[in-house]
């Protein structure tokens, strides 16, 4: 089997030919449909003897631009990768690159040197630890293409992305267009996803507009060293290897550039996208730690003003009631799991690398553990402090999820945001997973609301959905799909280092203790920004 796809009518899918040869592409109407929410897949059956005939148009195109993969079976830190593409090449854009041509009569015009599709670029190939700007236009040939750039960074350099394109479906197509960069184990180093965050700037919400930084490790985060005393790089923030050279360390980013698959129903397959994509790096800056975040977890009610007047719901909504522990049949255990759920949660981000406020070094509780990067309180915080919030209570949160967060912050830039956790909700509807032994469904209850929960925050703080998990052992806790399958909420959970990156039509890969590392840190004090 080359590859699949199931979904609704205009759905698009692209494999690859592994070899030279004969395909049979096979159509059929299946008896099963799935639908993706923002917490779950959802599954609807139909009657296969009810079944009618259905017409439909198959368009099926072949094409090879040369540059719709990274490149390599090896990261640098030495993960074996398979690719999508084997055949294909990541484009060079760093200085000394042979992927492009310099014009004879334009010194600041660059010609890609092979392949079938045209690129130019204008500006000068990119200086390792050197501020520079380079300008590339390329094309998206088919709906389903991917173009790949690499750059070589040095430790402290920041990179811009500026991503513009041409009107599509009537409107600036950028709404529709990924960007992402990607460090040399093919992880992503920012958000790819919700360009349209309440809290982006609108100069940053009509078109994609990326900032990151080449980082080696973070202040507070020694990497450790391997059996022979050599810094293990798969633990570093960004493998980056030391240039005999320079003396500094430096490493190869990959850029990625393709259509947002849930814009794409009803378009040609055809259809193609040009694009201009602006790179710009930074002189080596010094890496600072980030904020620390400061996180309220609500259980005495809330009033969540996002969920009307961001994102439209019924007033109805604006306020939240408590946590009822009744409707788990567990009245009398109230404070008890309120605080195995704040400890829960509280674990849940200590193994994710994170100086968690009251638990020592080894994750033990420690009241003398009053300073830290991340705190979780139950007591709502004093006027004029910055914190996040997490409301647990009620059984609505607009449209029947178990929660909803109020964007996907990007960054962690906003530490005011807030998200809510339907627990009336989850006990109707899984009440039949529950074991009718008081002491074990105790335990499941905590395991499922934390699971939540700590998913919600995770949002708030910049973390994106991914698409795999490691069930039946460990839940990756911000799969998507995965907190609505009753099997899974009752695992353990982890906050993952490698997992399939969606955004990136699954070419790379999420590492969200990175992801969190980057943007939480003891920069600042506590409720501060």
């Amino acid at each position: 089997l080359v590859g699949f796809t199931q979904g609704l009518g205009g759905t698009i899918t692209s494999v690859q030919a592994p070899d030279d040869g004969d395909y049979l592409v096979q159509l059929r109407q299946g008896n099963a449909a799935e639908f993706s929410g923002l917490l779950g897949f959802f599954t609807t059956f139909s009657d296969p003897a009810t079944n009618q005939s259905a017409a439909y148009v198959v368009n099926l195109m072949v094409f090879d631009d040369g540059n719709s993969d990274f490149g390599v079976s090896l990261t640098t830190s030495g993960i074996v990768h398979d690719p999508v593409a084997p055949d294909n090449q990541a484009m060079n854009i760093s200085s000394g690159t042979t992927d492009f041509v310099q014009d004879d009569d334009d010194p600041d015009l660059y010609t890609n040197s092979s392949g079938s599709f045209r690129v130019t670029a204008q500006g000068q190939p990119l200086e390792p630890g050197v501020a520079g700007r380079i300008t590339i236009h390329g094309e998206l040939e088919l709906l389903g293409d991917v173009d790949v750039f690499s750059v070589i960074l040095a430790e402290g350099q920041r990179i811009t992305l500026d991503l513009d394109a041409e009107i599509l479906f009537g409107r600036d197509s950028d709404f529709g267009l990924n960007v992402g960069i990607y460090n040399g184990d093919l992880e992503t180093i920012t958000t790819t996803w919700g360009d349209n965050s309440f809290v982006t700037d609108a100069a940053v919400a009509s078109d994609p507009f990326l900032e990151a930084q080449a980082i080696y490790q973070m202040p507070n985060h020694p990497i450790p060293v391997d059996g022979q005393g050599l810094p293990d790089l798969s633990q570093a923030i960004d493998p980056l290897e030391i240039n005999n050279q320079t003396g500094r360390r430096e490493g190869v980013y990959y850029i990625v550039v393709n259509v947002n698959g849930f814009e794409t129903f009803g378009t040609p397959l055809d259809r193609s996208i040009p694009y201009s994509l602006t790179v710009t790096t930074s002189d080596p800056e010094v890496i600072e730690a980030p904020p620390s975040q400061l996180v309220w977890l609500s259980f005495e009610g809330f009033r969540a003003d996002f969920l009307v007047d961001e994102l439209g719901f019924s007033s109805s909504l604006r306020d939240r009631p408590a946590f009822d522990a009744e409707v788990f049949g567990l009245a009398d255990e109230r404070a008890g799991l309120i605080d195995a759920i704040k400890a829960r949660i509280e674990t849940i981000y200590f193994n994710a690398g994170l100086d968690v406020v009251g638990l020592d070094e080894n994750g033990l509780p420690d009241p003398t553990e009053t300073t830290g990067e991340i705190q979780f309180v139950l007591e709502q915080p004093a006027p004029g402090t910055h914190y996040s919030t997490v409301s647990f209570g009620g059984s609505d949160a607009g449209i029947g999820f178990l929660g909803l967060a109020q964007n996907v912050d990007r960054g962690n830039q906003d530490r005011d945001d807030a998200a809510v956790v339907t627990t009336d909700l989850m006990a109707r509807s899984f009440s039949f997973f529950f074991s009718e032994d008081t002491e074990e469904r105790f335990d499941e209850v905590v395991n499922f609301v934390a699971t939540v929960g700590g998913h919600e925050l995770g949002h708030l703080l910049g973390l994106e959905h991914v698409v795999d998990q490691s069930y039946p052992d460990v839940q990756n806790m911000m799969i998507q799909g995965g907190l609505s399958i009753p099997q899974l909420v009752l695992q353990p959970v982890e906050i993952s280092t490698r997992a399939l990156d969606q955004q990136s039509q699954f070419l790379g890969f999420a590492n969200n203790v990175d992801m969190l590392l980057r943007v939480i840190g003891n920069g600042t004090p506590l409720g501060e920004i």
